[in-house]
């Protein structure tokens, strides 16, 4: 027997005894999309087999780094399942051999006896301290308490400010010394208000929210990524969520609006499967042509191409449409918007103020075509700095002398006009060759020709649609509520949960982060989603089940940055004891 076989041998003995050995040999893979692409393989491993935890949901899990080498060690608190009325407290060591419960003690600071057992809290570590907060007693809960894991004590530590209103299936996610709790559901209604801990001077603070925030929910998942901004998924409300929203948190644009507000900012920004079509910035001085090569694209593309709707304070004119011509707004919004970094360009033209907003380019990428922006370079200049990823290009003609003999052969414009317009032109084509802002310098010699370059430029050359104008379909997991989720280098790992039909599932999700795009105050692109294909490595072993059950209401952490540590959770009739270890691999 070859060691291979001997693997899988051990991972049949574990399917009928589940006793005794740790290791389980299943594997779980994802297609290779494209070539050249890493696979991913995901392999399934128990822990806790000389120890295993209760039968538990609703609880949390939390893992404690020490200094020393190996996993963390992880601790289990509260949760529905077992028939005790405190508050249990369970910790696997870093070997992951065995679970081992803490026995309850009183609080020591209050004299107070253990604490009641509570389920559908939060719990979040900092150093050797873990916060709970919230929950689900006999009631509501709004209180929070401390662990000390080195001490293996309880408290009740007291704060400055405003806790958050009792809640429970809320999430609370670390982020530095501060904790950021979100949503969650009341005695009444359901939450979808922020609330930042900060662990450093035991101060709670409701901070300024920019941006639409998602609806209010509860039982979602809520990870960081890079270090700047949490994603939450899914929940319930009166259905099954399947939306994914970007609470940013420590992004560049939350920073300078923290900086300019002087109090504490965050954002909301919501998340966009796929690859939008990537807008287009022309710029170019007047009488170049830049109108009759824009002109020419639409009229070949018509379904490809469309142009954002801009805002102006001025009044609307005869026959003018709100939303059609221009969005009309009063300057006091408009003037605020602009200061939250919701427009990507914006001047003051005799008296009233112009601008392209964020949302108005996103408006003709959700519409499935590409963006076209026919600004001046100052404009582009502002469209530069922000977080549109565009491509740019200037218009030139093949000299100043011959866009003169252009601007004065047209005969529309007296001599002062004319005079205006070359001083622009001169100052715009000194900026032509400047590539840090422009990505291509077409020159205008011969309009058809210079179309066709145009067209080559954009990725039209070959194709009707191509350069990300046709948008793909796109997979789209259906909504769920109790799932979990984990952070795997730039991928969101989403196991199971429950759907709107009242049914747990074990499907395993990968929400793909690595090309995001964009951000607030606008929506955040390039999400990618893709399902696991769970299957067994070795064909003559396909009879066994390398998935897990079904469940909802689990929990996982994440203990490296391959490594994912799951447990427990409610399959529907009954609560699960196991505790299994995910390992990712790219190859």
């Amino acid at each position: 027997m070859g060691i291979r076989d001997h693997q899988w041998t051990t991972a049949w003995t574990i399917t009928a005894a589940a006793a005794g050995i740790s290791l389980v040999a299943w594997k779980v893979s994802r297609r290779v999309r494209n070539k050249g692409e890493k696979q991913i393989t995901y392999s399934l491993q128990y822990a806790g087999a000389r120890g295993s935890l209760p039968s538990l949901y609703d609880h949390t899990l939390t893992p404690v780094f020490t200094e020393t080498k190996g996993f963390p060690k992880v601790y289990s608190i509260g949760g529905n399942g077992t028939s005790t009325e405190h508050l249990e407290v369970w910790v696997l060591d870093s070997a992951l051999n065995k679970w081992t419960e803490i026995l309850p003690a009183s609080t020591h600071d209050t004299g107070a006896g253990v604490f009641a057992k509570r389920v559908r809290h939060s719990a979040a570590g900092l150093g050797n301290a873990i916060y709970v907060i919230g929950g689900y007693t006999d009631k509501t809960m709004g209180d929070v308490l401390k662990f000390d894991t080195d001490k293996e004590k309880w408290s009740t530590p007291s704060f400055l400010g405003d806790l958050p209103s009792p809640r429970s299936s809320h999430t609370a996610t670390v982020v530095g010394k501060k904790v950021y709790v979100f949503g969650g559901s009341g005695e009444k209604t359901t939450f979808n208000d922020v609330h930042i801990l900060d662990t450093d001077t035991s101060t709670w603070s409701t901070p300024t929210v920019l941006g639409e925030p998602p609806s209010p929910r509860y039982s979602h998942s809520a990870v960081l990524v890079n270090d700047d901004r949490i994603i939450i998924y899914g929940g319930h409300n009166t259905s099954a969520e399947s939306d994914i929203w970007f609470l940013e948190v420590e992004t560049p644009y939350v920073k300078k609006q923290r900086e300019l507000l002087g109090k504490e900012v965050v954002a909301w920004s919501k998340g966009v499967i796929g690859k939008s079509p990537q807008p287009v910035v022309i710029c170019g001085p007047s009488g170049v042509g830049k109108g009759t090569l824009i002109n020419k694209l639409m009229k070949e593309y018509p379904h490809a191409f469309g142009f954002s709707v801009s805002h102006t304070t001025r009044k609307p004119r005869f026959m003018e449409q709100d939303g059609v011509h221009y969005h009309f707004a009063e300057r006091p919004d408009m003037e605020a918007a602009i200061q939250e970094g919701k427009f990507l360009e914006s001047a003051d033209v005799h008296g009233n103020l112009y601008g392209t907003s964020i949302a108005a380019v996103e408006a003709v990428a959700d519409a499935g075509k590409r963006c076209i922006l026919d600004i001046d370079v100052q404009g582009a200049e502002l469209v530069k700095k922000s977080s549109l990823n565009a491509l740019f290009i200037f218009i030139s003609p093949p000299s100043f002398e011959e866009l003169e003999a252009r601007l004065r052969g047209r005969g529309t414009e007296t001599e002062e006009q004319i005079e205006k317009r070359l001083k622009n032109a001169k100052k715009e084509m000194e900026r032509s060759a400047d590539t840090t802002l422009f990505d291509h310098l077409l020159i205008n010699d011969n309009i058809d020709v210079a179309y066709e370059e145009l067209k080559k430029i954009m990725g039209l050359d070959n194709a009707a649609v191509s350069n990300g104008c046709k948008r793909s379909e796109e997979f789209q997991p259906e909504g769920r509520s109790g799932h979990s989720a984990s952070v795997v280098k730039s991928k969101v790992v989403i196991y199971g949960g429950l759907t709107d039909g009242g049914n747990t599932v074990n499907d395993l999700l990968v929400l793909d982060t690595s090309g995001l795009k964009n951000g607030a105050p606008g929506t955040t692109r390039g999400l990618v989603w893709t399902r696991a294909v769970l299957r067994s490595d070795l064909s003559k072993y396909a009879n066994l089940s390398p998935t897990l059950s079904p469940r909802c209401s689990h929990r996982v952490v994440s203990l490296s940055p391959t490594q994912i540590l799951l447990s427990g959770g409610f399959d529907g009739k009954q609560a699960l004891s196991d505790s299994v270890l995910l390992n990712v691999n790219e190859r």
